[in-house]
């Protein structure tokens, strides 16, 4: 499986991520998948997400399912394909067991591991294009995107492909 981020959503992505942390964020993945892969256009944060520092929940109420019919209304030519969050210690890019119970087959799963930096990194893939990371700014993050075919498949990173970010190098003024 290869998951494809565009610049709008990479964008969305880290700033939802710096926006509230140290607390983790909450979205959905707005986009198009074949058999293959999944692009992805949009990351749509949920603002009325309650927030936690090892965690971020929404409730699927009147008020999620709103927000899914204005998705699927307005956006005829596009689909949920997923959905996103934040983690924000150094070793937590991988969904824990709660995070998982929430993941369907088919679906991708975002996870941006984001914590204060040490040190300027440019933005690179792992050897297996399974996870991007980099600095910008004050912080460090760390890109993976899971995904399984069948509910009896553990869950496992698919390949990235952000060609906006590769490379992308930025330093504090």
């Amino acid at each position: 499986m290869k998951v494809f981020i565009l610049e709008n959503a990479f964008w969305n992505l880290l700033l939802s991520s710096v926006e509230v942390y140290p607390k983790e964020c909450l979205g959905l993945l707005i986009g198009s998948s074949d058999k293959s892969r999944i692009v992805v256009h949009h990351a749509v944060v949920f603002q009325t997400a309650e927030r936690f520092t090892r965690g971020v929940h929404f409730p699927r109420n009147h008020i999620h399912q709103g927000v899914l019919c204005f998705l699927e209304e307005c956006l005829t030519h596009l689909k949920i394909v997923g959905d996103f969050h934040s983690h924000t210690k150094e070793a937590d890019y991988r969904p824990s067991e709660e995070d998982q119970e929430g993941m369907d087959e088919d679906q991708v799963y975002v996870i941006v591991q984001i914590y204060k930096k040490k040190k300027n990194l440019p933005w690179r893939y792992n050897r297996q294009k399974t996870l991007l990371a980099g600095t910008t700014r004050d912080f460090y993050f760390k890109i993976g995107a899971w995904h399984k075919r069948l509910p009896a498949e553990s869950f496992k990173l698919a390949q990235i492909i952000c060609p906006f970010a590769a490379g992308f190098r930025s330093e504090k003024r």
